[in-house]
């Protein structure tokens, strides 16, 4: 049984991680942010009471770390950390841009670094998070969707120094596809399923002091 944390879990990709995890018999932490489209995750606690925790929490509160690590407390380590909660905005505005590097970039970095410590006490630690293609700056011929393809590729950075300094932590970047959610829309090929079932596959080959930048099938990216 592992301890795995979990953002952005209220629907899609999220959600399909927190039934995965669970299925494997995991205690899971899910973190969603305040809303009424709890519904589908709630609907898990009757039948995962001792292995799943609810965090009602918006991420960019200033408080919202301090209650990760109450909600962990009583965690003596944390086996995965899965950074999946992410937006995109249109590039119109100073605010959309900062918002999503904010969301994208700045939250993943330091929830993370909060939660290093119990990471480090984890036999095999795995820090993850869902990047995408389009931070890829060799893969980027067409330009647009210029903030949501900076905060990415500035969290791929991130990252990168990140595995540098905790060589113990397995490091993982992934792209999990045009996926059919809110964000990837109804002409999206992969469903939110399948992304998550290829995620997993990926997140349980990762080795320990490893970096990678893949997609949901295993495929390396082009940084």
């Amino acid at each position: 049984m592992q301890n795995i944390v979990i953002t952005g879990t209220s629907q899609g990709i999220g959600l399909e991680l927190v039934k995965i995890a669970l299925e494997e018999g995991h205690k899971v932490l899910a973190i969603a942010r305040p809303s009424t489209h709890l519904q589908d995750l709630k609907s898990l606690v009757d039948q995962n009471l001792a292995n799943l925790h609810i965090l009602e929490v918006d991420l960019r509160d200033q408080d919202a770390q301090g209650k990760i690590a109450a909600a962990t407390d009583s965690w003596d380590k944390i086996d995965v950390l899965i950074n999946n909660a992410g937006i995109y905005r249109p590039d119109e505005t100073v605010e959309n841009f900062l918002d999503t590097f904010e969301t994208n970039t700045v939250i993943p970095f330091f929830l993370t670094k909060s939660l290093l410590e119990k990471l480090k006490k984890s036999s095999h630690p795995k820090a993850v998070f869902i990047s995408s293609l389009m931070g890829s700056i060799t893969d980027n011929t067409s330009g647009g969707s210029h903030s949501y393809r900076a905060s990415k590729a500035a969290l791929n950075m991130i990252v990168k120094g990140l595995s540098e300094e905790e060589k113990k932590i397995g490091f993982l970047l992934l792209h999990p596809g045009w996926v059919k959610t809110n964000m990837g829309g109804d002409q999206a090929p992969v469903s939110p399923e399948d992304s998550a079932r290829g995620l997993w596959k990926q997140i349980g080959d990762t080795k320990e002091g490893a970096l990678q930048y893949l997609d949901y099938q295993g495929k390396s990216l082009p940084w």
